[in-house]
């Protein structure tokens, strides 16, 4: 075996997990909400990435949201340090990839529109680049909502309902003395 062929087989098997499958420990994606991260090692690559023909290398992580079908979704994501190159792209609930940003061209942010989503389930927004290090991404999206997260919504205002009811208790009793 050639060392070039033997290099290229070790690059396929180090640098080339699946990506079908959101990371284990990434937040679900709120609408509107800024998410930050670190991008701390090579994560692999994208398959079919507009543009590249072979396969597109990076830090990277993937970031689950749940979307609705016929749903527009508006990423903007930034990354920090002088000449960090970012992409992302949008991978339906098959792991199929429907929209990215143009590879190797954006430095310091990037933007990734997406008009209509064909279906309802969770999606991943992949955020990848050249280099380790901070990063941010904010969505917007109309949320979709069950019944586990309205009710951890409603059971979130109540505590913060009763804390605020609480404090005007005490500021009242201090002012009337």
């Amino acid at each position: 075996m050639t060392s070039r062929l033997l290099a290229a087989l070790l690059m396929i098997v180090v640098f080339a997990p699946s990506f079908t499958k959101a990371d284990d420990d990434a937040p679900s994606l709120s609408a509107n909400k800024k998410l930050q991260g670190e991008l701390v090692e090579p994560r692999g690559s994208i398959v079919g990435w507009p543009g590249f023909v072979d396969r597109y290398y990076g830090y990277m992580t993937e970031i689950p949201v749940s979307l609705k079908a016929g749903s527009k979704i508006s990423i903007a994501g930034t990354v920090l340090g002088k000449g960090r190159k970012v992409a992302m792209a949008l991978l339906d609930p098959s792991g199929q990839l429907i929209a990215a940003t143009k590879r190797d061209t954006d430095v310091g942010s990037s933007r990734l529109i997406v008009d209509e989503v064909g279906a309802t389930g969770k999606y991943k927004i992949v955020f990848i680049s050249d280099q380790i290090g901070a990063f941010s991404l904010t969505a917007n999206f109309p949320e979709v909502r069950d019944e586990k997260k309205l009710l951890d919504t409603i059971a979130r205002l109540k505590k913060e309902l009763a804390d605020a009811e609480a404090e005007l208790k005490e500021f009242r009793a201090k002012s009337s003395r």
